[in-house]
């Protein structure tokens, strides 16, 4: 059995085991409600709920939660939560928050359930905190079954998603039911996900992982965060070809009948900056920049002009923020700006007039070079196109 690093628990300290058994006790309950008490009765099973006594009381709680897990519909002319073949207990959260019933073959809203009543406490919304390059954010998300939890920064090639503390159990109507699953896709009975008991669904969205198992996709890529059901921090790179897409929490249930969620704390670390490397085939400055940064080029003495001669890789987007010291050439015929682009087209300038260089900001370019009587220097800024 491998269970959970830390369950949540609503209880605000450790609570007496029960007393001596007072004899059954009969009622019945609507079977839409199953996977709520299921949910619930698991805190029961954790040792460090109870004061004294703690194996005995988490094994009888365990006792409790098989029997409600093995409860069959109760003797009748009707199945409760059922009309005909259609699974009234079946609950979702549609894309949108609002809670839908599987219902005579179709989802249907289930009335006085409020748009995103509860969708906004499981998904970020909008303005949520946009990690930096080289930076991470961290949240806490939950998948409903057949539904997504959409991280709420894109993701592109090189960016890192982390998963960790993966905690809940799902059922597959047509797949598993009366079965769970944890997170992992292995059986869920009395607590625990038991070892060797994963297997795979043809039907998946991913046939390759485990059925039921917690998963990411990126719209092109899955990906497997199953160990992060098992105390384990899922670490996986965005793969080659992916640029500012979406990145969607799901389960890789075949759906769309079914119950029960996973929660999980997820991080997503943005891919360090590159900077660019800076060529001075006349003129002087630094190396590199990082994207987004200025640094100051300074012209060299040539022939009797003063020139500045820089090349960029890769290409990127150049914003003259800062001019000190520069004059238009006095030659008439001399070249004032020459910048070559991003497919090595070169866009000349001899205009003696039009010396603002300020002008030229805000373009893609691979190298530019410019002329002036008087020594000068320029503050620039390159960044990604």
């Amino acid at each position: 059995m491998n269970f959970p690093k830390y369950p949540y628990q609503p209880f605000d300290e450790p609570i007496p085991r029960p007393g001596p058994e007072r004899g059954a006790l009969c009622f019945s309950v609507d079977a839409r409600w199953r996977p709520y008490l299921i949910g619930l009765l698991k805190t029961l099973l954790v040792e460090r709920t109870w004061e004294t006594d703690e194996v005995r009381a988490s094994g009888e709680a365990s006792e409790l939660l098989s029997e409600i897990m093995a409860a069959e519909f109760c003797p009748g002319p009707e199945k409760p939560g059922l009309e005909g073949d259609d699974m009234g207990c079946c609950l979702r959260y549609s894309d949108n928050g609002v809670l839908q019933m599987f219902s005579c073959g179709e989802w249907v809203d289930v009335p006085g359930t409020a748009q995103n009543a509860l969708a906004n406490g499981n998904q970020p919304a909008q303005g949520a905190p946009q990690p930096a390059a080289g930076e991470c954010q961290s949240f806490i998300g939950k998948v409903l079954f057949f539904g997504r939890w959409l991280l709420p920064v894109p993701v592109s090639s090189g960016d890192v998603i982390k998963v960790a503390n993966a905690f809940g159990a799902t059922t597959d109507y047509i797949i598993d039911f009366p079965g769970w699953k944890c997170g992992d896709g292995t059986e869920f009975v009395a607590g625990g996900c038991v070892n060797g008991t994963a297997g795979f669904n043809a039907g998946d969205p991913a046939p390759s992982i485990h059925h039921a198992n917690l998963i990411g996709f990126d719209g092109t890529n899955y990906y497997d965060f199953g160990e992060a059901a098992n105390s384990q921090i899922v670490t996986v790179p965005i793969l080659a070809g992916i640029t500012d897409a979406n990145f969607a929490m799901m389960l890789n249930s075949e759906g769309p009948a079914g119950a029960g969620d996973i929660s999980f704390d997820i991080t997503v670390c943005k891919a360090a900056a590159t900077p660019f490397t800076i060529t001075y085939t006349e003129g002087s400055g630094p190396a590199s920049a990082m994207p987004g940064t200025t640094f100051v080029a300074e012209s060299a003495a040539v022939f009797g002009t003063n020139n500045l001669d820089i090349s960029f890789s890769p290409c990127c987007k150049l914003t003259i923020v800062g001019v000190s010291g520069f004059t238009c050439p006095s030659n008439p015929g001399g070249t004032i700006w020459n910048q070559i682009d991003c497919a090595s087209v070169s866009h000349p300038n001899n205009v003696p007039g039009n010396c603002n260089l300020l002008d030229y900001s805000n373009f893609e370019t691979s190298r530019v070079g410019l002329d002036s009587d008087t020594p000068f220097a320029l503050t620039l800024r390159c960044d990604p196109l």
